[in-house]
């Protein structure tokens, strides 16, 4: 008895730690990466060991909010409000359907089916989630344990889109990495009038507030550090010396706590008062 109750909490405990939304599990077809037909790499990160959910890009990071199937920012930091929602419906020929909208560009859908283990499904379109006909043909699938890649037609042109894994490690790295990047750009944009700029419609403070409130005890942690090692503090954890060495540009940790703190601007006096705010309520 002891042995299943055992069995079961360690069941429990790694859902909790690996467990994906609907919306990403869908999208990533229960792989981690994929290489679509531009040949851009993208990147799905299932939020284990106390961070959230991502979808990460070479060049930006989609940070999953408090609502189950949205991502936020939507692209870049500089792309200011764009939510990306997914909603689940039920594909043509009994396959299962997503559609994900942006309110600024409309909404497209992918269906998929799968038979005893293997995709003979696929299909992309605009308005697949009303019933018409898809935008894709499917061509081929070549498919085996570690991938995927599907071979279409979009009008009268061919493409292909693969979907693999990679080790959580490495995933781990490139969230890390992506995530240390739009803190500097959240810091860097809220010291400089570019605040206003018009993709943030005076919307700065707000969209801040809100990928702020949706961050996990250790992503805030994080933000909260860097704002002192961005000022070159000399932290007393060699934990975090670690950490920024490793993912902070150009850190050299030198001052103290008191010296650092005089150099906050009012905005990173606002970021740090918001970020203790959203970890005191954890």
């Amino acid at each position: 008895m002891k042995k299943i109750f055992f069995i079961f909490i360690l069941t429990m405990i790694n859902s909790f730690l690996y467990s994906q939304s609907d919306a990403i599990k869908f999208i990533s077809m229960d792989f981690n990466a994929k290489q679509d037909y531009r040949g851009v790499l993208v990147y799905y990160f299932y939020g284990f060991n106390d961070y959230s959910e991502a979808i990460i890009f070479d060049d930006h990071i989609r940070l999953s909010t408090k609502t189950r199937g949205e991502f936020y920012p939507n692209g870049n930091i500089r792309h200011g409000f764009s939510p990306y929602t997914y909603n689940r419906y039920k594909g043509q020929n009994n396959s299962i359907g997503y559609y994900w909208h942006i309110p600024t560009q409309g909404s497209t859908a992918m269906e998929y089916k799968y038979e005893n283990g293997r995709l003979v499904y696929w299909a992309l379109g605009e308005g697949l989630q009303y019933g018409r006909t898809p935008d894709t043909s499917l061509k081929k699938v070549d498919q085996n344990k570690q991938s995927i890649t599907i071979y279409y037609n979009y009008g009268d042109v061919s493409y292909s889109e693969k979907y693999y894994n990679i080790p959580r490690t490495e995933l781990l790295e490139k969230f890390l990495n992506s995530y240390v990047k739009i803190i500097c750009e959240i810091i860097d944009i809220g010291n400089t009038d570019r605040k206003y700029i018009s993709t943030f419609e005076n919307n700065f403070n707000e969209y801040i507030s809100l990928l702020i409130s949706s961050r996990t005890k250790q992503e805030l942690a994080i933000f909260r550090n860097c704002l002192y090692a961005i000022k070159g503090y000399k932290f007393s954890n060699f934990t975090w010396t670690i950490f920024f060495n490793k993912y902070l540009d150009n850190y050299y940790g030198r001052y103290t706590n008191d010296e650092v703190k005089i150099m906050f601007t009012e905005n990173e006096k606002w970021l740090l008062d918001l970020i203790i705010k959203y970890e005191n309520g954890r």
